[in-house]
């Protein structure tokens, strides 16, 4: 071994030398133990889940809700304890709670969130209510890089990690931890409006501001979203639902999956009914509608509509000065899905010069 490190150039040596150093000190580290003992966990504990059965994974149809009922039959009874939490005060007055959908390999996304539409601080000057945004992600089973989900956790504060597996199939599920989490944090008086939404969605918040200050001068079971009305039932394929769950030929109104928000008294009637009605994969159908009417038929529900405006890509160019003349058009956006990532930016900045 020393003939190895003599034979080595003196600066090559050194910069070897070097490399190991740092190696060890960053070993050595608080941050390192702390991310190195989470992974020896999760690798226990995925394998204890796997052992009894409770990971919710990828199945067909009814076999997916039934796991589901299980799922959700154990949060009740036992409370989940999920991975990482995020720090929001939830005693705060007049809070306007933001849940994003978000998957564990979407990092570049949720940043792209926080720094554009999802920054709160930007909105300070044009209302009273104080918005606060997290994200909810599930976990990815027999997949490395886990672990990295726990380092964002711990370093954004803005993250509801919790142990189910994140999946298409599960949207559901994903929305009933992210209630569970609000009903037992944050449901403690000063709680006025709550909004869902996706990572991949654009939201312009002054458009939905405008309305939220509306419908908070009520005291209804309001929902504020694009509405989905005479939509038929599929008994078959990936949107199937069992004529045992639902036999009416129309589904109710509800409201898209891309942004949906709710007055206090719709997310109580949600909060109280979606643990106990039987589930559905749609998770907008189900949240929405579903789970209000099944377990309180005679609830009045109030859908208030979005202005239906959505970005049009082709009316952005490489050039600076077109976008700039697209004001008009983007003054009127409310939620676009799918946008870019390269366009958030600038439609921020337009957005943001507007206000000013």
């Amino acid at each position: 071994m020393s003939r190895f490190w003599l034979n080595l150039p003196s600066a090559m040596t050194a910069a070897v030398m070097t490399l190991v150093l740092l190696a060890l000190l960053r070993i050595e580290t608080p941050h390192s133990v702390l991310v190195s003992k989470d992974k020896e966990l999760w690798s226990d504990f995925n394998s204890e889940l796997q052992e009894n059965g409770s990971v919710i994974t990828n199945i067909n149809n009814t076999a997916k809700e039934t796991v589901a009922e299980k799922w959700r039959e154990e949060m009740l009874r036992e409370g989940k304890e999920n991975i990482r939490e995020p720090e929001i005060n939830c005693t705060e007055t007049d809070l306007f709670l933001i849940y994003v959908y978000s998957k564990p390999e979407n990092k570049y996304q949720r940043q792209l969130v926080r720094e554009t539409w999802g920054n709160v601080s930007r909105y300070r000057d044009v209302t009273s209510l104080r918005l606060r945004l997290f994200f909810i992600v599930g976990w990815r089973y027999e997949r490395s890089g886990n672990w990295q989900m726990i380092e964002e956790a711990d370093s954004s504060h803005d993250i509801l990690l919790s142990d189910f597996e994140d999946s298409y199939d599960n949207l559901t599920l994903k929305g009933l931890t992210a209630i569970d989490w609000i009903r037992r944090r944050c449901d403690v008086g000063g709680l006025r409006f709550i909004f869902k939404t996706d990572d991949d969605v654009y939201v312009n918040l002054y458009a939905i501001l405008n309305k939220v200050h509306r419908l908070l001068a009520t005291n209804n079971t309001d929902f504020l979203c694009f509405v989905n009305k005479g939509k038929h039932p599929k008994r078959t394929g990936k949107w199937a639902i069992s004529e045992e769950l639902y036999s009416k030929p129309l589904y109710p109104s509800y409201c898209s999956g891309a942004g949906y928000g709710m007055t206090k008294r719709a997310f109580d009637l949600v909060s109280s009914s979606c643990f106990d009605v039987p589930l559905l994969l749609i998770e907008d159908l189900f949240f929405s509608s579903y789970c209000i009417r099944r377990k309180f038929p005679d609830v009045v529900i109030r859908y208030n509509s979005l202005p239906n405006r959505r970005c049009r890509l082709n009316m952005f160019h490489k050039n600076r000065t077109a976008i700039d003349e697209s004001l008009v058009s983007l003054a009127s956006l409310t939620l676009s899905h799918p946008l870019p990532a390269e366009y958030w930016h600038p439609i921020t900045d337009i957005i943001q010069r507007q206000r000013n």
